[in-house]
């Protein structure tokens, strides 16, 4: 089975070969005409007729929409976070007071950072902005976890990186009422 759509060489004359069982099917404007495919020698004179670059046209405009699909499925893919690091033991961080004040030094500027604080780094203000839009599950739970926590239990530390990351407290607002909601 064949399918192949054209324009004729005035860019007017709109033509369509289609090849199906044994006949062949050529329309131009109103028109049909039905030709069996055992005169072949007819339907190649009668395809020559057109314009070369049309059908290279019709091959670029389908390698286009193939690459623009593509494009948007990349897109798509990048639109996560990294979950390379969701295996880091949240608690034993939050339980350890070296281990937290690492990640805290990091993410104030006051310390070196390890990659994985690199990256929460790098990924905060973002994530505050979209509501964790990017996040994982496994994220989100996480930093429900982190956000409680650094209220109910390290309220000066909270202050800080609230002044840091949320001067406005506008993320913060949007927290609460969302909290309030659940």
């Amino acid at each position: 089975m064949a399918n192949e759509s054209m324009m004729g060489a005035n860019n007017q004359d709109y033509r369509l070969f289609f090849a199906y069982e044994g006949l062949i099917l050529r329309c131009r404007s109103e028109r049909y005409h039905i030709t069996p495919l055992s005169s072949l020698d007819h339907a190649s004179r009668w395809l020559m007729q057109y314009d070369i670059a049309a059908v290279n046209m019709k091959y670029l405009t389908i390698v286009a929409i193939i690459a623009a699909l593509s494009a948007v499925v990349v897109m798509g893919a990048e639109e996560k976070y990294t979950t390379k690091y969701d295996d880091v033991d949240v608690d034993e961080v939050l339980k350890s007071d070296r281990l937290f004040k690492n990640y805290y030094n990091c993410l104030i500027d006051q310390g070196k950072c390890t990659p994985d604080a690199r990256e929460l780094k790098k990924s905060l203000p973002d994530a505050l902005q979209t509501e964790c839009s990017k996040c994982s599950e496994k994220q989100k739970k996480t930093s429900e976890k982190v956000i409680k926590h650094l209220m109910d239990h390290k309220p000066d530390e909270w202050k800080v990186l609230q002044t840091k990351y949320d001067p406005e407290g506008i993320y913060y607002s949007k927290y609460k009422a969302r909290d309030a909601n659940a």
